[in-house]
């Protein structure tokens, strides 16, 4: 009977061992999958470049284009001013707005425990701050919220 157990943690220790190098090679896979679709998506946008349209670098640079052939594309940025990059570094400006507009991305780039506030809005007092407590101290820890000690 001892020949059985073994036999049953032999199947197991094997199945651990071939889980352990497939995971691995299951994220390699999708990593190098999903570079691959991103830079397919990279090369459609920059096929349909289209004189007139509006358009960024990938230094960031925003402007219209006016000039376009097989290996340089000619940006005005202002009215008069025309720039050559190479073709390879432009983009349509939808992609990267389509980018930008990812919640996510405007996650990361709130600091952490900042408030979400709308231009205009007043800020937003912090719920431990008695009202009327200026804002650049922090609030007494020993007061409850309605500024009583507690």
């Amino acid at each position: 009977m001892p020949s059985l157990a073994t036999a049953s943690e032999q199947n197991s220790n094997a199945f651990g061992g071939v889980l352990l190098l497939l995971l691995p090679l299951l994220l390699f896979g999708f990593l190098i999958w999903s570079q691959r679709r991103r830079a397919k998506q990279f090369q459609q946008a920059q096929a349909e470049l289209r004189v007139g349209q509006e358009v960024a670098t990938t230094s960031g640079l925003l402007g219209t284009l006016v000039g376009l052939d097989d290996d340089t594309a000619e940006i005005e940025a202002a009215p008069g001013v025309r720039l050559r990059f190479d073709r390879r570094a432009v983009v349509p400006s939808s992609v990267v707005q389509a980018t930008a507009d990812r919640p996510a991305d405007r996650e990361a780039e709130q600091a952490p425990g900042q408030v979400d506030q709308t231009p205009g809005q007043a800020p937003q007092e912090h719920p431990d701050q008695t009202p009327g407590q200026p804002t650049d101290r922090p609030a007494d820890p020993r007061r409850d919220v309605d500024g009583r000690e507690g």
